[in-house]
C-alpha cells in the first residue's frame, strides 16, 4: 500500500501532469472538480484577487438542459 500511494504521489506531483494557468484580470477558470486535481502556487499569489467558488451538481445541471432542451422543442418542435 505505502509502495502505491508514494507512486501515487510521485505522479500527481510529475511535471508531466501539471499545468500551469497564468491568470490576470477578466480571466477565468472552470474546472470539473471531480476530474482535476488543483491549487495554487505558493508565493506568487496576488494579494487583490478574488475567488469565488461555486458548484454545480450533475444532476442539477443535466435537470436544468432537460429543461431546456423541452422549452426549445415547444419553440421550435420537436425537429432537433
Amino acid at each position: 500500500w505505502y509502495k502505491a500511494f508514494n507512486r501515487f504521489v510521485s505522479l500527481i506531483h510529475s511535471e508531466e501532469f501539471e499545468t500551469n494557468i497564468e491568470m490576470s484580470a477578466g480571466k477565468f477558470i472552470v474546472m470539473h472538480n471531480w476530474r482535476v486535481m488543483h491549487g495554487r502556487a505558493g508565493k506568487s499569489a496576488s494579494t487583490t484577487r478574488t475567488v469565488v467558488g461555486g458548484t454545480i451538481t450533475r444532476e442539477g445541471f443535466f435537470s436544468r438542459a432537460t429543461q431546456l432542451m423541452d422549452t426549445r422543442d415547444e419553440i421550435l418542435g420537436s425537429q432537433f
